[in-house]
Order: structure tokens, then sequence, then C-alpha cells
């Protein structure tokens, strides 16, 4: 069975059970699952599929039109989403990081001006290592 390394990309309109098979070990459930762009390929799943009308899929297909789901990829945006999965973990270490910075004596015993430059100089660091560390130099 061969298989493309064309990773396509659609949003499932419909999912239809078309019942099991067994490979002698395990049971699967089949489903032909119609994408949005067309396609309308055979999947197999433990349980039930595991995506829900509307949510996009990553896959592949075989030439017997057998689909094989695909990670999503890392900087992939959902339609209406302004953050890759990478900014909305970084966004959520921020918040993390700033909780703890709020809980500390030092925080707590500051002045307004004094939490000022500690912001400051935390958006300092954040800029050096975003540009310096975390970013590839030219």
């Amino acid at each position: 069975m061969m298989e493309s390394k064309n990773i396509k990309q659609s949003t499932v309109k419909s999912i239809t059970p078309k019942g099991t098979w067994s490979n002698g070990k395990q049971t699967f459930n089949k489903y032909a699952v119609e994408l949005a762009n067309g396609d309308v390929p055979d999947f197999s799943a433990i349980g039930e599929f595991k995506k829900k009308v509307g949510e996009t899929i990553f896959y592949t297909l075989d030439d017997k039109n057998y689909g094989r789901m695909q990670p999503t990829p890392q900087d992939y945006k959902e339609k209406g989403s302004s953050m890759t999965q990478q900014e909305s973990i970084a966004r959520s270490v921020g918040i993390n990081n700033a909780c703890t910075l709020v809980a500390t004596e030092a925080w707590q015993k500051a002045t307004l001006e004094e939490k000022r430059e500690m912001l400051k100089e935390i958006a300092d660091v954040s800029i050096y290592l975003y540009k310096i560390v975390l970013t590839k130099p030219e």
C-alpha cells in the first residue's frame, strides 16, 4: 500500500460509520469522512472518530483512499485565532511567571515606581532573550 507523503488539510463536513474490521488482535471502527475539499477518505479508529464536524484535520491518503491522520503542525493557526500553538504556550508561561512575581515579597513591598522599574527590566530581558537567544541570528 503506497502512501503519499503529501499532507492534506481540510475541514470535516460529515462522519459516517462504515462498520468494523479486525486485525486479529484488535477491532477497529471504520468511518467515511466527508471533507470540505471534496475528499471522502476511509479512516479507522479505536472507539469514536477523534475529530468532530467543523474541525480541521491533517491527513495523508494511500492509493486505496485510506486516510491516515497526521499531527497538527505547531505553527498552524485555527480560523479566527490570532496565535500559533507556540505563541499560546509562550503567553501561558508569561502569565504564570507574572503570577509568581506578584506573589513575591519584593513585589508586595515595592512602591509603584519600583514595580514599574521591575516590569521595565523584565521587558528588556524578555526582548533580549527573544531576539538573541530564541531566534536564529542572521
